[in-house]
């Protein structure tokens, strides 16, 4: 028999104590148990950390070499000890041009004087004379420190010759030579070393004698001057007036096919390797600014191109002034002298080219008496002197910079009888733009780089589009260093632009970290983000399709499939995945969520703020939507096209090219002007239709407020190369489409919003659902 010891009535009352206990346990259960540490895991993540370490640091050790390497690209041959520690100085080669030291630059122009005789450079194994027709200091007081020196010079270029059959570029030439300011080593100079082949190669004339004597000193400085062609020959639309001839719209097409069409179609795939092995040696030759001899005549036709006059040079100096080991030094410009043209058997000067790589600072060697003064030096022994290297870009006249010479080659062709010079020639005047600037080496081979330009300039281009030509060249010259004039700030421009497209990349990457991240839809319009995901959607699909049938596309339509357009699609997936509450797996939580192999997906229920959110969306109807958007179509259709303009453009653009797709369909034109309409309609409809959301909940919401503030700097950046006092003289030509006014009002209005309401968390937004 159990006896129960409590008082009558109290065993309810501890019942109910009991009760009270449980559901303070269930209601407060205390510090949840904590998991135990895995060894595994912790290995994994401390290999992935050594492995970034590891491989972040060869990576910058491995970039940094290739940097020092552009920057010094004879660094082997440097002698590492300070000047101090040098007891016997003929064991270096020193710099004829120190930091400090001043000097000239004397530019001197030669045309082909052929007394009309007509056969090219040479006539009866001979070089054609050549007689000077401008010589003078261009530039005065200068230093390895000094950019962008510019000077203006007028040339009068007779044209008298440039009617006959065969000319070359060379025909007329320019040279350019340094005179330095008191050198120090000009009284102990004995004599120099030159790179030239030592096989009879007659290097053409730099400096005129003027029927002085010529010196040591003139022959040290012409040792290492250098000679560029003025004349280029390109396409030219008709003939120049005076002339008559067909032009090649007059050209008629051919119809049917003939035996010749069928020969000439096996010999396509030969003619396109060709222009290839063509190509690539346009390229290196860009790249290593090697200025190749090119005419007309023999298998060319004579009027196929015409002359043009080149009126802008970029000329600069290496500023090297490094000590060299002698030993190194003298081999490497042996090397030089015996291997350049090596490969023809009686070369001439045009066919050995220069470039800085190769040729360095070893194509001249003076020789220079031993020191009074130092008495560790033995008899007989010298000091050696290595001079600076000259250079010009290639590139450096733009489709306006080309002056073409009024003769009429179509009719010089029917008559090959050259014509003589005589004391009544014609001459055309021409102003001849030069700029000097010194730069390391590094900069150079960068330089050198980045500013190969188009293979061949379209001359046929009406002036509107080689004015736009011309304002890109002078922008892509002006990042590398050379300026057109005092007034102009390219690389303003291009930073201004490299900014703006840095902060982009920044909100791309916030924009998925946000969308990516959400986990409500409160506060969202999900009609305005479906909308801006369709519009990127659209974009990215009609450049990955642009890409695929280009015609100038190379490879497998798969291989010309961006790779950008993968990172296009990243944005609207995970954007159409949070307003559709998208998610992957089953329902439910802890042991009611089902598992499984096959991956599952669902909606997600909305919450309490989300189904406020929506009543929120619908208080304006589907129908004044639909009108809304209709009219935002028909605005953008008409007065906000790719070609709409806000500010009228300095100077008109160019008709715009084929589009590549074009080729398709007579309707892609139609077709592809309805989609950048709707891509601008989706764009800024569900923008505005967020802008509405946000003001009737009195939140902000869609974006970062970052975002917004971001997208407001990138959108100003881009406008301000208009003004002439950020940019100057290098200000944009062409005008402000509507859309980047449009896409700057959205930024002011999202910036606006930003500032006035307060951002919608997530965990405000979170619930169950009811």
């Amino acid at each position: 028999m159990i006896i129960d010891s409590s008082p009558p009535g109290r065993k309810h009352s501890q019942s109910n104590s009991n009760a009270e206990d449980n559901d303070q346990l269930r209601l407060n259960p205390g510090a949840p148990i904590r998991k135990p540490r895995s060894a595994g895991r912790f290995c994994l993540w401390l290999t992935i950390l050594l492995v970034c370490l590891v491989g972040g640091t060869t990576v910058f050790f491995f970039v940094k070499g290739i940097v020092y390497q552009l920057r010094h690209p004879h660094s082997q041959m440097y002698y590492d000890k300070p000047e101090s520690e040098i007891n016997d100085w003929s064991i270096v080669v020193q710099p004829m041009i120190g930091k400090k030291d001043s000097f000239d630059i004397v530019a001197s122009v030669w045309i082909r004087d052929d007394d009309g005789r007509d056969g090219g450079l040479y006539v009866d194994g001979k070089e054609q004379p050549e007689r000077l027709i401008f010589s003078e200091t261009v530039f005065r007081d200068l230093t390895l420190k000094s950019k962008n020196v510019l000077k203006n010079v007028t040339l009068a270029v007779p044209i008298a010759h440039f009617k006959q059959a065969n000319i070359s570029n060379y025909d007329l030439r320019a040279s350019f030579v340094l005179v330095q300011h008191q050198p120090w080593w000009l009284a102990r100079a004995q004599k120099y070393i030159s790179w030239n082949p030592q096989n009879g190669l007659h290097a053409p004339a730099v400096r005129p004698s003027l029927g002085h004597k010529r010196t040591l000193e003139d022959e040290i400085y012409d040792s290492f001057g250098f000679t560029i062609p003025l004349i280029q020959f390109h396409n030219i639309t008709g003939r120049l007036p005076g002339g008559s001839g067909t032009t090649s719209q007059d050209i008629p097409e051919p119809t049917g096919i003939s035996e010749e069409d069928e020969e000439w179609d096996e010999e396509k795939e030969f003619l396109k390797e060709a222009e290839q092995e063509k190509a690539h040696k346009q390229f290196a030759d860009d790249l290593m600014d090697i200025f190749r001899l090119d005419f007309t005549g023999d298998s060319k036709s004579v009027a196929s191109k015409h002359p043009f006059i080149v009126a802008r040079t970029h000329i600069g100096i290496i500023d090297e002034t490094k000590l060299f080991k002698r030993q190194p030094y003298m081999f490497a410009q042996r090397e030089l002298a015996n291997k350049t043209c090596h490969e023809l058997e009686n070369p001439t000067w045009y066919q050995c080219q220069r470039w800085y790589f190769l040729n360095g600072v070893f194509e001249t060697r003076v020789q220079i008496a031993g020191r009074r003064d130092d008495s560790s030096l033995k008899k007989n022994k010298f000091e050696f002197l290595y001079a600076p290297h000259l250079n010009a870009v290639k590139r450096s006249p733009g489709p306006k910079d080309l002056v073409p010479i009024p003769v009429n080659r179509d009719a010089e062709a029917s008559d090959l009888t050259p014509t003589s010079l005589t004391s009544g020639e014609e001459y055309v005047n021409v102003t001849w733009r030069l700029s000097f600037r010194a730069d390391n080496p590094g900069k150079h081979m960068v330089h050198a780089f980045l500013s190969k330009g188009k293979k061949d300039l379209n001359m046929t281009a009406d002036d509107e589009e080689l004015t736009h030509a011309q304002h890109a060249h002078d922008l892509t010259l002006g990042l590398l260093g050379y300026r057109i004039d005092e007034g102009a700030h390219p690389r303003r421009a291009h930073v201004l632009y490299f900014i703006s497209l840095f902060v982009r990349a920044i909100c791309w990457f916030l924009t998925i970290h946000y969308w990516y991240t959400r986990t409500s839809t409160a506060g969202i319009s999900r009609l305005g983000t479906a909308l801006i995901a369709f519009y990127i959607l659209i974009s990215a699909n009609e450049e990955m399709l642009t890409s695929v049938f280009n015609p100038e596309g190379k490879g497998h339509w798969l291989s010309r499939v961006p790779i950008s357009y993968i990172f296009l699609l990243i944005p609207p997936f995970v954007m159409l995945k949070a307003v559709t509450r998208l998610e992957f797996g089953s329902p439910g939580k802890g042991k009611e969520k089902k598992r499984g192999c096959i991956p599952k997906m669902y909606i997600a229920p909305a919450t309490h703020w989300e189904r406020a959110s929506e009543r929120i969306e619908t208080r304006v109807s589907r129908r004044a939507k639909i009108l809304f958007l209709i009219s935002l179509f028909a605005i953008a259709h008409f007065f906000a096209g790719p070609y709409s303009y806000f500010i009228t453009p300095r100077v008109p653009p160019p008709p715009p090219k084929a589009h590549p797709l074009h080729s398709l369909s007579d309707h892609i034109p139609t077709v592809l002007q309805h989609v950048y309409s709707l891509g601008l309609t989706f764009e800024l409809g569900g923008t505005m239709l967020q802008f509405v959301m946000n003001t009737s909940s009195r939140t902000y919401a869609g974006k970062y407020k970052l975002v917004a503030t971001l997208m407001l700097v990138a959108n100003t950046l881009l406008l301000l190369d208009l003004l002439p006092h950020v940019v100057g003289t290098s200000a944009r030509i062409g005008g402000v489409v509507v859309r980047e006014m449009l896409g700057l009002g959205v930024s002011v209005v999202d910036f606006a919003q930003a500032i006035r309401y307060k951002s919608l968390k997530t965990s405000d937004t979170d619930g169950t659902v009811e």
